[in-house]
C-alpha cells in the first residue's frame, strides 16, 4: 500500500477502473477494522456519502465519494448499483 495522495473519480468514472486480486490491506486487524467502517458506513445508508479509498489495478490509490447502499461479503455496492470489491478498500471516512 503506497502513501500517495488518491486521484478522486466521479461515480461515473468506476465503471473503467480494474481493480486488482490481492487485498488492499496487510494484515487482518486493518481487514477487520475495513469491515467495520463499511458496515457503519451501509447503516447510514443514503443520509451520507462517504470517501472510499480504493486501490486499483493500474492507476494506484483513487477514492470516489458515494453513500454506501450494502456491504457484502465481496462487494461493496453504491449508489446507482456500483460495485467495488471489498478486498481492495484501503479506507473509508464518514
Amino acid at each position: 500500500m503506497t502513501k500517495a495522495k488518491p486521484i478522486d473519480l466521479q461515480e461515473n468514472q468506476l465503471h473503467k477502473i480494474a481493480f486488482q486480486n490481492a487485498d488492499a490491506l496487510p494484515s487482518k486487524l486493518k481487514r477487520n477494522q475495513r469491515n467495520k467502517a463499511l458496515i457503519k458506513a451501509a447503516s447510514m445508508n443514503l443520509k451520507s456519502a462517504c470517501k472510499i479509498t480504493f486501490e486499483s489495478k493500474y492507476h494506484g490509490l483513487l477514492s470516489i465519494t458515494a453513500p454506501i447502499l450494502m456491504a457484502g461479503d465481496a462487494f461493496v455496492v453504491l449508489k446507482g448499483g456500483k460495485l467495488i470489491p471489498k478486498h481492495s478498500i484501503v479506507s473509508v471516512k464518514h
